[in-house]
């Protein structure tokens, strides 16, 4: 019995490496707010941790340093009018600072680049539920 416990144990150990691996590192993102008459700074909080979430997700190897929320491009980057184009009562536009793994993930995504300039992520809230990512990509 003891045998087998510490063989799942180890099992388990290897196992939540291998995942960790082909994660997103979000362990450290540093979140700025620029503005904020909008949205609470609670509110911009949820969205950014909807980011990290599906950055966590979706882009192995990669590790997010910086998200940033400026009212100012949001609004000059049609954050309101995306809202309604995605059936949205209020939408915002964050963007982010993100280092590229050892592998391209395609998308002008090359390996072991650092993106720091133009990928936004474009999110929608509607009847206060949580904020839904839209999408993201370079504008």
């Amino acid at each position: 019995m003891k045998r087998t416990l510490t063989l799942f144990v180890i099992v388990m150990a290897f196992a939540l490496l291998l995942t960790g691996c082909n994660s997103g590192d979000v362990s450290n993102v540093a979140r700025n707010i620029v503005g904020n008459e909008l949205y609470t700074e609670a509110e911009i909080h949820e969205a950014m941790a909807t980011v990290e979430r599906y950055f966590q997700s979706n882009f192995p190897g990669c590790t997010l340093r910086e998200l940033t929320y400026d009212e100012q491009f949001s609004i000059e980057r049609g954050g309101s009018t995306y809202a309604e184009r995605n059936e949205g009562e209020r939408s915002l536009i964050l963007t982010s600072v993100f280092d590229v793994g050892e592998s391209d993930l395609g998308g002008g995504l090359s390996a072991n680049k650092t993106v720091s300039t133009g990928w936004t992520w474009r999110l929608t809230q509607s009847n206060d539920e949580g904020w839904i990512l839209q999408g993201c990509g370079y504008c």
